[in-house]
């Protein structure tokens, strides 16, 4: 685990996805597909959903018709805060209700396990780990510049620039190289309202939160682009996953204050459940 390590317990997390893309798995769009992953993930996620989804529009004799058209298969836990959803090019988990990444480590390894069974996908292109921080704090903000003190003054230093002006919004993103094929990509923003995570299908953590807000958006990824593609084996994508976490978290520490540790994560969480 990397330094200071420290669990909060109001921490500022609000979603947390883990995704696998591989190459077009056809077999994975079919109703037999279906069946049997709702079989293996059962045992901790026995919601199931279908989605039909587009990627565009085509005009055609008949009007406006999708195109691209796939199915995405949903399994959602009874809270409905965390879910396993199977496409025919992907393999995504997510939960709004994270607690330690060992446990969100299970549930990866719950959905590659029921993937791997039915020997559709044949190898690996892209695997990414995502965190979305939602900093909210008790103090009146007005503007970009009232976070100073609480996230990491660097992120604020484009506001220098425009010094005697009113800004009124702040967004920026780091884009970071990581080793051989890993990257992270950090986006942050000073924003205004309910927050970047939507209310659906997954229920939020807090649901009547409103106001100003910072959110920190860290994607931490491996992709396989323009080399071979490798196999698909559950265990070693694990192992990728383990390696993609460990600087979420070190970039996270070194975004936010003490000021913001000790006036909020390290406060019991009071909000909406």
């Amino acid at each position: 685990m990397y330094e200071n390590r420290e669990l909060f317990p109001n921490a500022p997390l609000e979603f947390v996805a883990g995704e696998i893309k591989f190459p077009f798995a056809p077999q994975l769009g079919k109703d037999e597909a279906f069946e049997s992953l709702g079989a293996a993930l059962r045992h901790g996620f026995p919601i199931l959903e279908r989605e039909n989804r587009s990627s565009g529009l085509a005009i055609s004799p008949e009007g406006m018709k999708p195109v691209d058209a796939h199915v995405l298969w949903r399994f959602l836990n009874r809270k409905r805060t965390a879910s396993i959803s199977v496409t025919s090019t992907s393999l995504t988990v997510e939960t709004t209700d994270y607690g330690e990444y060992e446990q969100f480590r299970a549930s990866l390894s719950q959905g590659l396990q029921a993937v791997a069974a039915l020997k559709a996908v044949v190898g690996i292109e892209r695997i990414g780990l995502r965190y979305i921080d939602e900093l909210r704090i008790p103090h009146h903000v007005d503007g970009p510049a009232d976070w100073g003190g609480y996230v990491n003054d660097a992120l604020l230093h484009p506001l220098r620039t425009v010094e005697g002006f009113d800004s009124k919004a702040l967004e920026g993103v780091i884009q970071l190289s990581v080793g051989p094929q890993r990257g992270l990509t950090v986006r942050y923003a000073s924003l205004q309202g309910p927050g970047v995570v939507g209310r659906g299908p997954l229920k939020r953590r807090s649901q009547s939160v409103t106001g100003p807000f910072f959110a920190l958006d860290i994607d931490s990824y491996w992709s396989g682009a323009d080399e071979a593609v490798p196999e698909f084996n559950p265990e070693q994508v694990l192992e990728t996953f383990d390696a993609l976490h460990e600087p979420v978290g070190v970039l996270f520490l070194r975004m936010i204050t003490e000021q913001f540790k000790v006036e909020v994560a390290r406060k019991e969480h009071s909000g909406d459940s």
